[in-house]
């Protein structure tokens, strides 16, 4: 495995700091819940799975659309994305958490999922936690 402070996504081509060189404070508070968070995971994707449809309804999302769910967290709403936007069409996910993302790695193999990647990066500029 890649070492946690290693550049993992391009993000901006601006000149300033590339915003995935850091490891923001909350990457290690996720880390350290992981394994309770796993255990939920079921129940919070039956919960939000209306959720999920309903935002990818109103977002139009369809058979070869280019999707970036940022802050996918352990797949919810990637996943989905990646069955509707089907083999011509590709999803990135991104999130601050390795683990998170080894998680939504692990349901996309499960679900023979090929269109669909998940990145390690931060959505704040310079992984900023109070930006």
């Amino acid at each position: 495995m890649a070492n946690n402070n290693q550049t993992r996504l391009h993000v901006s081509q601006t000149g300033e700091k590339d915003m995935t060189t850091q490891r923001p404070p909350q990457q290690s508070w996720w880390a350290e819940r992981l394994t309770t968070i796993r255990r939920y995971d079921e129940m919070e994707s039956r919960l939000t799975a209306s959720v999920s449809e309903r935002m990818l309804d109103l977002a139009s999302i369809r058979p070869g659309m280019r999707v970036l769910d940022v802050a996918s967290g352990m797949g919810e709403p990637s996943l989905r994305a990646a069955h509707r936007v089907g083999p011509s069409g590709f999803v990135l996910g991104t999130d601050l958490s390795d683990g998170m993302l080894e998680v939504a790695r692990e349901k996309a193999r499960a679900q023979a999922l090929s269109n669909i990647e998940f990145r390690t990066a931060s959505p704040t500029p310079n992984s900023c936690a109070r930006c």
